[in-house]
């Protein structure tokens, strides 16, 4: 069978009261495009528990791309975050899109505790230094759905046995997104920067396709 020629990048809808999400946008405005030898296929993904992992089950099924690259907003952070690792948990006190509540409860009651990100995040975290673009490798996805979504990515790719690359990136709020919510000092990078990061980091990972 041919190699795929896809690579998924996935957004989250509005959650937490907030009624705009960078990631829901980057991954609108990158659907369609091409990146190398490669075309985007996007999803923007709802923030409810239960229906993340058979969507994006759905969307890999279909598709078998080479890479999945999530993406999701992380209020408050200052810079880019390239996720390490990803946990088999659910743990949070505020509820998601549906009204669920989850405490330490395991996202696979099969699955191993915790899988590592397959994206080359420390060539992407180079290549964004380069451009000037703020970045960081972080060791903690939380846990909610963006930690979710990134274990049942991976998870995905090691029970299935695909060739596919899987890894989560934390976008930060944009100035907009700390306007509306009456927090003007928080941390923020204008969207078409995080856009231009999330480019070089699909670029990035072409090359060891």
């Amino acid at each position: 069978m041919p190699k795929s020629k896809t690579i998924i990048v996935t957004g989250f809808e509005p959650f937490g009261g907030y009624d705009y999400n960078p990631s829901e946008q980057i991954a609108i405005q990158l659907d369609g495009s091409q990146v190398g030898n490669f075309v985007v296929k996007s999803l923007v993904l709802p923030v409810d528990t239960n229906i993340v992992p058979r969507r994006l089950a759905q969307i890999v099924t279909e598709y078998q791309p080479v890479a999945l690259v999530l993406l999701g907003l992380a209020f408050g952070r200052d810079g880019i975050s390239l996720e390490r690792i990803a946990v088999n948990l659910k743990d949070w006190q505020f509820q998601d899109n549906a009204g669920n509540l989850k405490t330490d409860e395991p996202i696979d009651v099969t699955g191993p505790t915790a899988y590592l990100a397959t994206l080359p995040i420390r060539q992407i975290k180079a290549a964004l230094d380069v451009a000037h673009i703020p970045a960081h490798i972080s060791n903690t996805a939380g846990l909610y759905l963006c930690n979710q979504v990134m274990y049942s990515g991976l998870h995905l790719a090691a029970t299935q046995a695909l060739e596919m690359l899987c890894g989560f990136i934390h976008l930060p709020a944009t100035p907009e997104l700390t306007q509306a919510t009456g927090k003007p000092a928080a941390p923020a990078l204008l969207l078409e920067t995080q856009k231009q990061a999330v480019q070089i980091a699909l670029h990035t990972l072409t090359l060891l396709l």
